[in-house]
């Protein structure tokens, strides 16, 4: 980018060098007319010959720098479009580092601790500050019943709780795995919970653990880019993990719990 940069700096100044050295040969051709019109006054002289070779030469160097003039127009043109287009390119991919960089840092606040309190808190905080989502559900998936349960809603209230394979968008995505996009996010309220803007599944090894259901977003936009297309891979990615590790961890201390109990209960009352 900023050798265009320095290409177009100096197609400028080329630019108006050439503008100076037409404008002084259209000077010097009409002192040469001048001249002409004076000794055909008075008769012709014999430098006439002389002032018509130098004023058709003046007048092919002034065309040849038309020519060059005019190519230097359409190059600094073209140039100008490939500097708004390079710095187009260049605002997307710092919006695209931004938003990576902060997701990476949400995924670090996601596996900073195996609590599933905690683990549902962040998700909570990533889809409002990072997703910009201003509507949202969370589900879990319940490993006996296979139906994904509602655990936590934004700006909406949840109208079911609990939704199995198959169920409609979201019984959808749970059952294959897939997410769910609509071509037209423009709304002014929260869709309804059957008809979510965007279904994201948690997907661990093609093990649906989770879903977050999108059903408004803070800021308006007609549809969704590739950009949020990646976010939101990454971030069922994320989750995926961290609610599958703080779920194992749960089920680790409940188990652990029992088997204390159990061995307390054996060992009987101290001193018997």
């Amino acid at each position: 980018m900023a050798d265009q940069q320095n290409r177009y700096r100096e197609l400028s100044d080329f630019f108006v060098k050439t503008q100076d050295l037409v404008e002084d040969i259209v000077r010097e051709n009409a002192q040469l007319r001048a001249c002409l019109r004076a000794f055909e006054s008075l008769g012709g002289s014999p430098q006439e010959a002389d002032i018509q070779a130098r004023l058709r030469r003046s007048e092919e160097e002034r065309m040849a720098i038309d020519r060059e003039h005019a190519q230097a127009k359409e190059d600094l043109v073209e140039l100008r479009a490939q500097l708004t287009e390079s710095a187009q390119r260049f605002a997307d991919l710092s919006e695209q580092v931004n938003l990576l960089t902060n997701l990476h840092v949400a995924a670090s606040q996601l596996h900073a601790s195996l609590d599933h309190a905690e683990v549902l808190r962040s998700i909570q905080e990533i889809a409002t500050n990072l997703v910009g989502a201003e509507a949202f559900h969370v589900f879990i998936v319940d490993e006996k019943s296979n139906r994904a349960e509602l655990v936590l809603s934004e700006g909406q209230e949840g109208k079911t709780k609990s939704i199995g394979k198959g169920e409609g968008v979201i019984g959808a995505c749970l059952e294959t795995g897939m997410p769910h996009f609509a071509a037209d996010t423009r709304v002014a309220e929260a869709t309804p919970f059957e008809s979510p803007l965007a279904v994201i599944p948690f997907d661990l090894s093609g093990e649906v653990v989770g879903l977050l259901s999108i059903h408004k977003l803070f800021q308006q936009k007609t549809a969704f880019s590739e950009l949020d297309f990646e976010l939101f891979r990454l971030l069922g990615a994320q989750a995926a993990t961290a609610v599958y590790a703080s779920r194992l961890h749960m089920t680790s201390e409940r188990k652990l719990a029992t088997l204390r109990g159990f061995i307390d209960m054996l060992k009987g009352p101290a001193g018997v």
